[in-house]
């Protein structure tokens, strides 16, 4: 601390040194009056009339020296205190300003979340394709029988499925069916096939099925089927061979052969087809024994 700042705080009031030196001050000058006053140095002063000047100027020039220090002190008071003064205010000014940046950044903030709320809960605006099947009926299935039983065997194992249908495409999209697969109810069983195209005779339990030019109305070109975007197919069919029927399978089910020609009860099937994206549907048909 220089001497500058030194004397500064030699005059502040709440400074331990300043009031330690008013106070030897004033001890100072009540042991001084004390002697003065009553002593014989009070005789020894009236024959020397230059000490009682000498008290009076002291007096007369330490008055006004310790107004003008006073003053000082009062002045630089006032100063810090204003000073004072202006950082509160400063202070609450920064404070305002920061109670308005976060206000209007929370408003910000809750603006983005709205929209990504609205932009989370918007449905996708890309192209789909939407199926849906529709039974067309005529669906049947016929019994491949084991060896050269004749008219009315009753063994068999393997079948062909053939299902009348047509399927729309409701979507904005083209869609490639790729997958099938078959829900049989009586046998709670879901199997997984490929359509096929067959021509000329089928053997049947009961007789050599022709399929002539209204059996082969195929939906499929190999595996697929194509569906434009807002379109559906012509009403036709697809066919599919399950190796895994067979007269135990049918017996376990309950499925018993009635009457004369001895053929069975139908079947109840859901078919479920899904194109390339992923996109599926399905459709129940009941299939006569043919």
């Amino acid at each position: 601390m220089d001497t500058v700042e030194t004397r500064k705080v030699w005059w502040t009031y709440d400074h331990a040194p300043t009031r330690k030196a008013v106070l030897i001050s004033m001890l100072v000058a009540w042991f001084l009056a004390l002697i003065l006053l009553y002593s014989d140095v009070v005789k020894i002063l009236e024959t020397h009339k230059w000490w009682e000047d000498f008290i009076i100027t002291v007096a007369t020039v330490a008055v006004p020296v310790v107004g003008v220090l006073e003053l000082r002190h009062s002045a630089d008071a006032n100063r810090l205190r204003g000073e004072a003064n202006d950082e509160r205010r400063r202070a609450n000014r920064l404070f305002e300003e920061n109670s308005q940046l976060t206000a209007a950044l929370d408003t910000e903030r809750n603006k983005h979340l709205a929209q990504i709320a609205i932009n989370t809960a918007r449905p996708s605006q890309e192209p789909a394709a939407s199926l849906k099947i529709y039974s067309a009926g005529r669906s049947r299935y016929i019994l491949k029988p084991i060896g050269q039983q004749g008219a009315h065997g009753d063994n068999f194992k393997g079948g062909h499925l053939q299902f009348w249908l047509r399927v729309e495409n409701s979507g904005d999209r083209n869609s490639a069916v790729d997958q099938y697969k078959i829900w049989i109810r009586e046998f709670d069983r879901e199997f997984s096939v490929v359509p096929i195209q067959v021509g000329g005779l089928v053997p049947g339990r009961h007789c050599q099925h022709g399929i002539g030019p209204q059996d082969q109305k195929y939906l499929n070109e190999e595996n697929l089927i194509k569906i434009p975007p807002d379109n559906s197919t012509n009403v036709g069919c697809l066919w599919f061979y399950l190796p895994e029927l067979t007269l135990e399978m049918f017996g376990s089910a309950g499925l018993q052969m009635q009457g004369p020609d001895r053929h069975f009860d139908g079947l109840h099937c859901r078919l479920t087809v899904t194109d390339s994206n992923g996109v599926s549907a399905n459709g129940d048909f009941e299939l006569s024994e043919g």
